[in-house]
């Protein structure tokens, strides 16, 4: 056991379990042959002084032996299991630190407190976390006594904890999200009208907008220019000589001070999560602890980077056993929908008429994998990125699957899930509560069936989340997976199996299996670009706004609507326009350029469409295609709509159709990545190219769709 691995064991504990470990650490019969620690030098120590303290007291070995007997008296077993595998040794060195901005960061990290959030302050449509570390903006606006203490028109909150002298210091996680102000305000700002915060009304504060602008909001706002986007953000104040400053916590990187202030009242944390915009904003504001492992005074670097190269190397190895993993739409809840391709899940509000075959979740809305495994080992991933609450595991062929369903080993069910978007547990007998460093945006379930282990690993930062050990595996087991139910909205994001190795965790990849993976997809691609064909557009059948190129290649949004003929082709309410040619057989395939663009429809049609009001492009009504909206919004237009994640913004789209196959498929053309997949569909009559540029949005979304050649790979 190194310092780290104290410190990571402690910083596990809730406050109410760090003050009664403490106690014990006050008491002389702690441990025989182990005398206490002093009052005096316990009772304002933070986890990080206790650490030292107790190294201090008790050395290596004893250090250990006090912390695994106190994790014991005050029941948080898990930990002690998870001590047993280390032993106590000096550290090799200290890590100069080459970064000039890390020192400032850190000596004012040292005045470090804890804050939490005053529910007698939350403007009524904000929502607060159990342990009022976290906050966001919620769309109903609760009933709340009209105390003075609250903000009634502004989306603001203040912290618990007041201060009026001497030196503070907190830092606040802003991952996610597109706007939020953060800083300190004074006891007798307004709270109940529209609000002004500059120092001059009593607010020393910074603020985002619109995801990339950044303000200090002095008596004269002045523009900030960040390195790059913040993740954290700490707030330091000295009182008594008149300073508030923020930085960037990750980086070091001192974003803006307020200086010379005049202080004369009490000073409380204010923090605005801002609206959720539509969902764009809803990530939290979460108040975290200071003494992230990055900054910490006292832990050797070495020990760091060694510890994170073990964690990596770990995932990597179960990561060797990755399948390919698809979901079994017989076993589907009939509220869950699933993409073309089988990889995403996520719950529709109406419940679909579905055979109640013996394989099918009937009551919970729960679904398996294709794939089934009875020896060896299997590692699959799956993106939970967005979500509120969601299980995934495994489970075996016998479950019940028609009731209620409990989620234990017991009734042959591994999993991990998620509930009110904080709380974490493994569903063990009994249940356990998982302490997440932060919330994994990606999963990996690992496998091995003949050493009867499960094993959860946050993907991005390796950490090891939970193993299930000495199960008994007598049958086929199956990748479980639920999205629970969309939470009126809140919880839809879907469940996405993804690919297992990443980019980002393959800095030691071998560079080989990158190459075999890039060449696959080539070649996929290349094999539908031999059917391309040439593709013009029809001026018959365009929408009255729309522009065509004289070679018919080329379309765009124009501002004056063109008095044409209302012929039977032509879109008369939706910008939207066919290609000339039409397909009845075979396989054909074609490219678009929509570079530039901020929202485009693509894909096909077949001849008998609606053309004259209201359309909804989904296959019901015979469209097959993927959209673009909001400059960074992807969705496949299915019956029920899919989110798409792509890895960047595409700048050309390829549309290949195979007519007998029922299959129509869109790709990046320049990384030829498969974007989406329509498959099993019934062709009966002619298909069209489709195209819709969108509105020109006052100039934002002007360039054209344009029809390209394709250029073979």
């Amino acid at each position: 056991m190194t310092t780290l691995d104290l410190w990571n064991t402690l910083n596990d504990l809730t406050d109410d379990q760090f003050k009664q470990f403490k106690w014990f650490l006050k008491q002389d019969d702690i441990l025989e042959g182990f005398s206490a620690i002093p009052v005096a030098q316990l009772e304002k120590a933070d986890r990080q002084d206790t650490v030292d303290r107790m190294v201090e007291k008790y050395q290596g070995p004893g250090a250990l032996e006090v912390t695994t007997k106190v994790l014991g008296n005050i029941s948080r077993n898990d930990l002690v299991q998870r001590l047993k595998n280390f032993s106590l040794g000096p550290k090799d060195g200290a890590h100069k630190d080459n970064n000039r901005k890390k020192p400032k960061l850190k000596s004012v990290q040292q005045f470090a407190v804890d804050v939490t959030l005053d529910p007698d302050t939350a403007h009524p449509h904000l929502i607060l976390s159990s342990d009022r570390k976290q906050v966001h903006h919620g769309d109903v606006r609760k009933k709340l006594p009209h105390n003075p203490e609250r903000f009634e028109t502004c989306v603001n909150i203040l912290g618990k904890q007041s201060f009026s002298s001497g030196r503070f210091y907190f830092e606040v996680q802003v991952k996610g999200k597109t706007a939020w102000v953060l800083g300190v305000a004074k006891n007798s700002i307004k709270r109940k009208g529209s609000i002004t915060a500059s120092p001059e009304n009593g607010y020393w504060t910074i603020m985002m907008r619109n995801g990339e602008e950044y303000e200090a909001n002095d008596d004269c706002p002045v523009s900030l220019s960040p390195n790059h986007h913040p993740q954290r953000v700490g707030v330091f104040v000295d009182y008594d000589e008149g300073l508030v400053s923020f930085y960037d916590a990750d980086a070091a990187d001192l974003l803006y001070s307020y200086t010379s202030c005049s202080f004369t009242e009490k000073l409380y944390p204010f923090l605005s999560p801002c609206t959720n915009n539509g969902g764009k904003n809803s990530a939290p504001l979460i108040i975290s602890p200071a003494n992230h492992l990055q900054n910490l005074k006292t832990q050797d670097f070495g020990v760091l980077k060694e510890e994170h190269e073990r964690k990596k190397a770990e995932l990597k190895s179960v990561q060797e056993f990755a399948v390919d993993v698809t979901l079994d739409p017989d076993t589907a809840h009939p509220h869950l929908i699933l993409s073309g391709d089988r990889k995403q899940v996520h719950h529709g509000d109406v419940r679909k008429k579905l055979p109640d075959n013996p394989e099918r979740f009937y009551r919970c809305v729960n679904i398996l994998g294709n794939q089934s495994f009875s020896s060896g080992r299997f590692y699959f991933e799956v993106q939970v990125k967005g979500k509120t609450a969601w299980t995934l595991g495994v489970a075996k062929e016998s479950i019940k699957r028609k009731g209620d369903v409990t989620l234990s080993p017991k009734e042959g069910i591994w999993t991990i899930c998620l509930e009110n978007g904080d709380v974490y547990e493994a569903t063990d007998d009994p249940l356990v509560n998982l302490h997440m460093k932060s919330h994994p945006q990606r999963v990996g379930v690992f496998v091995d069936y003949d050493e009867g282990l499960v094993s959860f690993y946050d993907a991005d930062a390796a950490d090891l989340l939970y193993s299930y050990t000495g199960c008994s595996f007598t049958e086929k087991l199956y990748p479980f997976l639920s999205p629970c139910t969309n939470d009126g909205g809140k919880n839809s994001a879907p469940l996405i199996i993804s690919p297992a190795n990443h980019l980002q965790n393959l800095k030691t990849q071998d560079f080989s299996v990158l190459k075999e993976e890039h060449e696959r997809k080539k070649a996929e691609l290349k094999s539908v670009q031999e059917f391309a064909v040439d593709v013009t557009l029809d001026p018959d059948t365009a929408h009255p706004h729309l522009i065509l190129s004289g070679d018919r290649k080329q379309v765009h949004h124009g501002d004056v609507r063109k008095k044409l003929p209302d012929n039977p082709e032509r879109f008369y309410r939706c910008v939207n326009i066919l290609g000339n040619q039409s397909f009845s057989s075979g396989k054909f395939y074609f490219e678009v350029q929509v570079k530039g663009k901020t929202a485009w429809t693509l894909g096909v049609a077949k001849e008998s469409i609606n053309r004259k009001g209201n359309i909804t492009t989904i296959p019901e009504d015979g469209y097959w295609t993927i959209r673009m909206r909001n400059g960074d919004e992807y969705t496949a237009n299915d019956d029920d709509p899919v989110s798409l994640s792509l890895n960047h913004h595409p700048q050309k789209v390829g549309v290949f159709v195979d007519y007998e196959e029922g299959l129509v498929s869109f790709y990046d053309v320049d990384v030829a990545d498969r974007l989406y997949a329509f498959t099993d569909c019934s062709f009966t009559e002619k298909l069209l190219p489709y195209f819709s540029p969108c509105t020109n949005n006052n100039g934002e979304n002007s360039a054209p769709l344009i029809i390209c050649p394709v250029n073979h790979l």
